[in-house]
């Protein structure tokens, strides 16, 4: 685990200043770019988080909390896991869906893998238009992905929640609709925990009082 814990850190560590280089480099990244720097900032994160949980868990005696450690590692995998292999399908160029694409635009465009286009203009017509076809496509996958890693965030809570508020105002290349439901974890976080049937039984147990009217003169249910 030792071993493992370190070799996260390090590649942690490489992909901080791997993002950091994209910015320095490029005043308006390119789309590829960008994705690279969202892609780097992601691996970042899930690795913080992974060795967060697993210092909890070692760190923690009761069996109950390891096991509450372990499940919260297991529900973020299962969620984030699809969004990578979202993107990965649908945009990697070792997908198969994407080598599938570029052959049937070669034959479109009537040339072979090993043939360049004809004319410079017939270049830039295929270029304009993956261009267009990129810019649609991960707008669409933006769209699609942002609202389930927000809701991760949401169910699991925690440092997960602190992450996407570092998230919403970093200078990093976030795509716009990541950023904008990440923005709504600064001031508007939907409640974990019923008032009646949790924290105000919690409140009074912990207080030794019947009623919290005995200590308080009022209290707001919604923090």
């Amino acid at each position: 685990i030792s071993i493992i814990i370190s070799s996260t850190t390090m590649l942690s560590n490489a992909a901080r200043q791997t993002a950091r280089q994209t910015i320095i480099t490029s005043s308006s990244p390119s789309p590829a770019l960008r994705i690279a720097a969202t892609t780097t900032l992601a691996t970042t994160s899930i690795i913080s988080a992974s060795i967060y949980l697993n210092n909890t868990d070692n760190n923690t005696s009761s069996k109950s909390s390891r096991g509450l450690g372990f499940k919260r590692q297991l529900d973020f995998w299962s969620s984030v896991t699809p969004v990578v292999w979202d993107y990965w399908w649908n945009t990697a160029s070792s997908s198969p869906k994407v080598r599938l694409q570029k052959a049937l635009r070669n034959v479109h465009f009537g040339i072979t893998e090993t043939e360049q286009p004809s004319s410079s203009s017939e270049q830039q017509q295929q270029q304009d238009e993956q261009k267009k076809e990129r810019q649609v496509l991960l707008h669409q996958l933006h769209e699609r992905n942002a609202p389930k890693i927000y809701n991760v965030m949401i169910h699991l809570g925690g440092l997960y929640i602190k992450l996407g508020q570092v998230l919403s105002v970093t200078a990093l290349p976030i795509p716009n609709q990541y950023r904008d439901y990440f923005r709504t974890l600064q001031s508007s976080v939907p409640n974990h925990e019923d008032w009646v049937t949790v924290v105000k039984p919690t409140l009074e147990r912990e207080l030794g009082v019947h009623s919290l009217g005995e200590v308080f003169e009022s209290i707001d249910e919604v923090p």
